[in-house]
């Protein structure tokens, strides 16, 4: 007799949970490798943390190749520079790893951070709620502040997404508040993580303190606890020497100035990076402090108030971080970073409670589902958009670095190295951690680019070819952007073009150009006037491009009956096409013409948006020569006159970046920008209604059931 085996259908269920989440992870891990892998070496600071570390400007320093020189250098950087041990030790290591793996480990570093953020409030489930981890992932990607900087970069990633699962390690036991097996063990660990977490950076390790003082004091105030009182001493002893190594004048002190910012900076910042984060923490709170006002504690399970009072701790944390800014003297993306993840860490603790009052019901998991999904038409083209900008940047930085190598293979040790002007950067560009400047002989990124390729003197200002990086995009992520970008771009496109209500500009525009750049018949054979004057005649070649606008001449002079080699002939901004004839033979007519359209050469210019004298932004971008400039303005601001955004793309290509004049808009002009916060409150306001046709139909068959 057979039997048939039978799987329980909960084993399923977590079968297929570790799968879709084993494949979220895939899928992540792809798209940020993709990216990093574009980052190499680059700045100033990853050069030096390659060498003995020495102070903040060159020394003559050996590369570090020991592990006693490995050591030496993060004690002098940790006495000297700032007290961030782990990051420290992150920094020394990256200059010392192949492109390749840094990628990998920075891709790892990432999936560890949003399963670290995760597993706070899910703990041995995190692995089988994919949803909530795909939007973890998701809302990373689309919020992290300074993205490029915090992840992607080399010394940056070390700093700010290396050591988060550092600190939320260590906060872990304060959360759960859960007895040790082994007292001793657990006495080791928190002095050991303490230590980390307490020098991790300036901003987030007093943030840690404070949550780990509100979680040790409301859950232990008879200080039962030892364990908590021991882990949060020492991280408080770490963090204030962290601390005060800035204060008694580290080098780090002044690297950034001795000013400090507004209350306006800071609040108009916090709005730019962390409004949306904030504002959906806000909404889940609102709805949960609702919730409970119609019900008595006794009928909520403890797992709803530990959940909620875990996101309040995390957003004063979150808050705290922000308040700290008041003493700083400079606000970056990166410097909101750990109070981001701060406020993330609240925001999977309220949705946690959300799910436990609605007693984890299958139509909550599947909306969050389907969030987790319409985020991806978000992310994507900004994934794309950005891929593209790095690439382009990438570019420039791999030319400059061949002219290093190869001055450095001449070895032309009183050459004078001129390579490519990245532009300026966004605060979110992973290449703005600091390029080599025009020259300076105080200016120790030029110094330590001079001693890297053995030149004189290495400056701004090359003109020449741009290469390409030879770097190629992982096979996976161009299958995915060929699958979106043929069955999903035109829709959400047609979208983005309804909203900001574009298509009637586009069509209009396009017919305009199209009635300017009707190509014309231009005569191109040359003409039969006959003189039989042997003096030498002359050729005059008018170059067309294909939109029939004359965009330069050529005079030739030369004897009739002269086969005339044309294949030389340049217009600058321009070349020639394969099916142009090479060569011309004269004829003895006095006056003779010939016409050629040569093709426009892609050029690859920054686009530099200023507000008076100040740079707001720029963007590196691609075009054609003669082309209108494919400008992006800020948002929030119109150009100052609109004749500026008519522009063509020069033939020549320069250094120096296209400047354009912006204004601010009124406000009621801004309104379409603010797109963001009209959709968290969109799905806020759908969700309270599918919450409250659920509670409805219960409360119909609550009724149905007792009649």
């Amino acid at each position: 007799m057979k039997h048939s085996i039978k799987f329980p259908k909960h084993l399923i269920r977590k079968l297929l949970a570790l799968f879709v989440t084993g494949l979220i992870c895939v899928v992540t891990y792809y798209f940020v490798h993709n990216l990093s892998k574009y980052v190499p070496i680059y700045s100033g600071d990853d050069l030096r943390y390659g060498y003995v570390y020495h102070g903040g400007s060159p020394a003559s320093m050996p590369r570090i190749t020991t592990l006693s020189q490995f050591i030496k250098s993060v004690v002098f950087h940790f006495l000297w520079w700032n007290a961030r041990f782990p990051a420290i030790v992150g920094e020394m290591i990256a200059p010392m790893l192949k492109q390749t793996t840094f990628s990998i480990i920075t891709s790892v570093f990432y999936l560890l951070t949003g399963l670290m953020i995760n597993l706070t409030a899910l703990g041995r489930k995190v692995l089988i709620r994919p949803h909530l981890l795909a939007l973890t992932y998701l809302m990373m990607w689309l919020l992290i502040p300074g993205f490029g900087m915090a992840v992607l970069w080399h010394s940056g990633a070390p700093n700010y997404l290396w050591i988060v699962p550092i600190y939320l390690l260590f906060l872990l036991p304060y959360i759960y508040n859960s007895k040790p097996k082994y007292p001793a063990f657990r006495f080791f660990f928190v002095v050991i993580m303490g230590i980390l977490a307490g020098t991790s950076n300036e901003l987030a390790g007093p943030q840690v303190i404070i949550v780990a003082f509100l979680l040790s004091f409301f859950d232990n105030k008879n200080f039962e606890a030892d364990w908590k009182w021991v882990g949060l001493i020492t991280a408080s002893v770490a963090a204030f020497i962290a601390i005060f190594r800035d204060m008694i004048g580290g080098e780090s002190a002044g690297a950034y100035g001795t000013g400090k910012v507004s209350l306006g900076e800071i609040s108009q910042n916090t709005l730019h990076f962390l409004g949306l984060i904030i504002l959906i923490d806000i909404l889940l709170v609102a709805f949960l402090v609702v919730y409970r006002k119609v019900q008595t504690d006794e009928m909520l399970p403890f797992k709803i108030h530990r959940h909620l009072f875990i996101g309040v701790v995390f957003m004063i944390g979150g808050f705290a971080g922000i308040g700290a800014l008041v003493i700083s003297p400079v606000i970056k993306g990166t410097t909101m970073f750990s109070d981001y993840i701060f406020f993330m860490v609240a925001f999977v603790n309220l949705v946690q409670a959300v799910l436990e009052i609605r007693h984890r019901q299958l139509v909550y998991h599947l909306f969050l589902g389907f969030v987790a999904f319409g985020l991806i038409f978000i992310a994507f083209p900004k994934y794309e958009t950005y891929l593209s900008t790095v690439q382009k940047q990438s570019n420039l930085v791999y030319t400059g670095t061949q002219l290093g190598l190869q001055a450095q293979k001449d070895k032309e040790k009183n050459k004078e190295l001129a390579i490519p002007d990245l532009g300026y950067l966004a605060d979110d560009s992973p290449f703005a951690g600091g390029y080599v400047g025009w020259y300076s002989k105080t200016n120790f990124m030029n110094i330590w680019y001079e001693r890297k390729y053995g030149v004189k003197k290495v400056t701004l200002g090359y003109k020449g070819e741009i290469l390409a990086n030879p770097v190629t995009p992982d096979l996976f992520v161009v299958a995915v952007e060929g699958v979106y970008n043929t069955y999903l771009n035109p829709t959400m496109q047609k979208i983005a073009n309804w909203w900001y209500a574009l298509e009637s500009g586009a069509t209009r525009v396009s017919a305009e150009t199209k009635k300017r750049t009707t190509t014309p018949k231009v005569k191109s054979v040359v003409d039969n006037q006959v003189n039989t004057n042997p003096a030498m005649r002359e050729l005059i070649i008018y170059f067309y491009n294909p939109q029939g606008e004359n965009v330069g001449k050529q005079q030739i002079l030369s004897y009739p009956g002269t086969n005339f080699d044309i294949s030389w002939l340049r217009v600058t901004g321009y070349h020639l096409g394969a099916s142009t004839p090479r060569r011309y033979k004269f004829t003895s007519a006095k006056e003779q013409t010939l016409s050629i359209r040569v093709y426009p050469n892609r050029q690859t210019f920054t686009i530099q948006y200023n507000l008076g004298e100040k740079a707001l932004s720029s963007e590196l971008v691609e075009g054609f020569t003669g082309e209108k400039i494919p400008a992006h303005l800020p948002y929030g601001y119109k150009a100052a006159r609109a004749k500026a955004l008519s522009q063509k793309i020069p033939a020549t290509q320069s250094s120096e970046a296209l400047v354009i004049q912006v204004v601010q808009k009124p406000f009621w002009q801004r309104l379409p920008e603010f797109w963001p916060f009209y959709l968290i409150l969109f799905v806020f306001g759908v969700f309270l209604a599918l919450d409250r046709t659920v509670l409805v139909l219960r409360k119909s068959k609550e009724e149905k059931s007792v009649g």
